[in-house]
């Protein structure tokens, strides 16, 4: 069998191109820090936090996580299941009210068409 050759295709660079990664990758900076931030904050001592929140930690601290366990225990479920179900309420209520837009735009989208002299069977949506 013979070898096939791929004939590769170097596109220049464009200055459009160079603006768009450059905002690429301030925006992946402005999310890393401070998730990066949030991590090693939760691994101080709340008198390292309180004292210095910019400087690295001494030792990694994980009683941080354990404390947080047990007071989520002690307080219940409960809060938990409030925040889930809200959550989950908003999304879907939301989302019906995105497909009730979409609907009547597709209505509208049609009637105009009709009026135009479109039949029914013609109608098309608009991209």
């Amino acid at each position: 069998m013979g070898k096939t050759k791929v004939k590769e295709s170097k596109k220049p660079l464009t200055l459009s191109k160079v603006v768009v990664y450059i905002l690429l990758i301030l925006l992946a900076i402005t999310i890393i820090i401070p998730v990066g931030w949030v991590f090693v904050a939760s691994v101080k001592q709340n008198s390292e936090f309180y004292g210095s929140p910019w400087v690295l930690p001494e030792k990694i601290y994980f009683q941080n996580f354990i404390d947080a366990w047990e007071r989520e225990h002690e307080h219940g479920r409960r809060e938990s299941c409030k925040l889930i179900v809200d959550c989950v309420l908003n999304s879907v209520s939301f989302s019906g009210f995105g497909r009730k837009t979409e609907y009547l735009t597709r209505e509208t989208r049609s009637e105009s068409f009709r009026e135009e002299g479109g039949t029914k069977c013609e109608t098309r949506l608009a991209p």
